[in-house]
This record gives structure tokens, C-alpha cells and sequence, in this order.
């Protein structure tokens, strides 16, 4: 007989007395027994185990105030949740100002449009000049218009007075003379409103007129440079809707532009060729009048 080293017995094949065989099974089944027992011991000590573990365990307690889904609580809930994601980032006060042409958004100012160069500012809400910085009172400077120019009432925004100067015998309209201010660093380059005004004229065969026949100074007047413009032709206003006269009719420009600490003031007289040289003499006074307020 031999016994492995786990305890199982092997009989050699010649052990055939009946009395070794009894023996034998009996101590088989001691050992099965054994093994069993072992076993046994093992399985408590694994289920003791986890039952100390389960009585160690705390027992979860659900929120006494958690919403129930769909009710009106959880909803309302939801809702502060969803709004509070969505401002998380939005700032409570303007931070900046958006690029040119931008789509609104809330808390932050508004975009301001792509225009052309010297072109006046336009704002969104509610026109033209919106948005630009207020103009000062006319008080802030000072002319004395002739006595003969007659007060218009503004047809824009954008004037700050117009004058009506009467009609030389022949002439088939008035001149008019009208005082533009955009507001601090607004309107504009001298050299391209003074670009601007030539381009209204050309000779009567649609060419533009020729710098030697175009008259421009430049100087001061009491403390403020001012650029003068002196121009004759046929005459188109594409910002007022005035198209090209179609008979041979010309007309005269006489202009200045005062340029202030301010911002640049804009005085712009047109009309028919006799009439303008009738007021040649009261348009230089006029300039010559221009101040700044004390």
C-alpha cells in the first residue's frame, strides 16, 4: 500500500487479502471524511467573512427632498439647471465690442459696420448717425452768416444748419449753403472730402475737371486750419439723389472745412454759376468769421 503526499491511498495489485481490503476502505473513507471537514471549515470561514462585511455596511438613506422625475419640482429644477449652463459664461456686464458685421449678442456692444473711408458712422438701430458721439451745440463755434442768407429748417441729421442763398438774376434756382458736423474724429479725411466734392463736377463731356481749373487754399482762421474748395462744372450729388443736370446749365462749389479740436466742421455752398459769384464776397467773410467758442 502506498499514500501520495495529499493522502490518497494506491494499492499495489498484489494486496488481496480480504481483510487488508476492509481496512483499506475504511481508511479511504476517513480520509474522504477528512477532506470534506476541510472543506467545510473553509466555506464558514469565507462566509463569515462576508457576513461581518454586510453588518459593517452602512445602509443608504435617499435624499429626504430629491424630486421625482416629471414632477413640478424636478422641472423646475431642470430649468435652473439648463439656464444656469447656458449663463455660465456670459458676462454680467459689456466686455468688448464685436467685429465689424457680427450677429448680435447679449452682453457685448454692438458690432459697428464695415463703410467706406470717410464715410459718416451708421448705426444699427435707428439710422444713420446713430451711434457716433453727439455733436456739440453750434455755439461751439461761432460765424456770422450774411444777412442776405435765409435759415432753412435741416432736411437731416447730419446738418447743422442750412442757408438759402437767393438766385441771381437768371439763374433757375437757389444756392444753398450747408453746415455738416459727424462729431469728434468723424467725417472723414480732409484730402478725401475734398476728393469727394471735385468727383460731383465734370465738364460737359462727363470728364472729370481738371486739377488747373480747380482752386484750393489752405490757411487759418483764428487758430483753425481751414481748406477752401473752388470748383465749376456740370454738378451731381449721388448722396442727395441729385443726378447730372441734362442741359448745359453749371454750377458752382464753394466749401471749407474747419478743422477744430472737435473734429472737422464741414460748410458746403452750391448753386448755379452767377449765383455763387454774387455771394463770392459773403462766402469769404463767412469763413473769415469762423471762431472757436471762448
Amino acid at each position: 500500500m502506498l499514500q501520495t503526499a495529499d493522502g490518497e491511498v494506491i494499492l499495489r495489485p498484489a494486496e488481496t487479502n480480504p481483510t487488508h481490503a476492509k481496512q483499506r476502505e475504511r481508511g479511504i473513507d476517513v480520509i474522504r471524511m477528512s477532506h470534506y471537514w476541510r472543506a467545510v471549515a473553509a466555506c464558514g470561514a469565507v462566509l463569515g467573512v462576508g457576513l461581518a462585511c454586510e453588518k459593517n455596511t452602512p445602509t443608504p438613506v435617499p435624499p429626504a427632498s430629491a424630486p421625482v422625475a416629471g414632477s413640478s419640482a424636478g422641472q423646475e429644477d431642470d430649468a435652473k439647471a439648463i439656464s444656469a449652463f447656458l449663463n455660465k459664461d456670459k458676462p454680467s456686464t459689456p466686455s468688448g465690442v464685436l467685429p465689424p458685421n457680427h450677429p448680435p449678442i447679449e452682453g457685448f456692444a454692438p458690432p459697428t459696420p464695415n463703410l467706406p473711408q470717410g464715410h459718416p458712422p451708421i448705426g444699427p438701430a435707428t439710422g444713420m448717425g446713430a451711434g457716433m458721439k453727439p455733436a456739440p451745440e453750434l455755439d461751439a463755434i461761432l460765424y456770422t452768416a450774411p444777412s442776405d442768407w435765409k435759415v432753412q429748417p435741416v432736411t437731416s441729421s447730419l446738418r447743422k444748419a442750412q442757408y438759402l442763398l437767393p438766385r441771381a438774376e437768371g439763374d433757375k434756382e437757389d444756392g444753398q449753403m450747408v453746415v455738416f458736423y459727424f462729431g469728434e474724429g468723424q467725417g472723414g479725411a480732409v484730402e478725401a472730402n475734398i476728393d469727394r466734392w471735385k468727383g460731383m463736377f465734370s465738364t460737359s463731356d462727363g470728364k472729370p475737371i481738371p486739377d488747373a481749373e480747380v482752386k484750393r487754399e489752405s490757411h487759418d482762421v483764428n487758430g483753425m486750419k481751414v481748406t477752401t474748395l473752388d470748383v465749376t462744372g456740370r454738378y451731381a450729388d449721388p448722396m442727395s439723389g441729385r443726378p447730372a443736370s441734362n442741359d448745359a446749365q453749371e454750377f458752382r462749389m464753394l466749401s471749407a472745412i474747419v478743422e477744430t479740436p472737435q473734429g472737422p466742421w464741414f460748410f458746403k455752398g452750391v448753386g448755379p454759376v452767377a449765383t455763387m459769384k454774387a455771394q463770392e464776397q459773403n462766402f469769404n467773410a463767412f469763413v473769415a468769421s469762423i471762431k472757436g467758442k471762448p
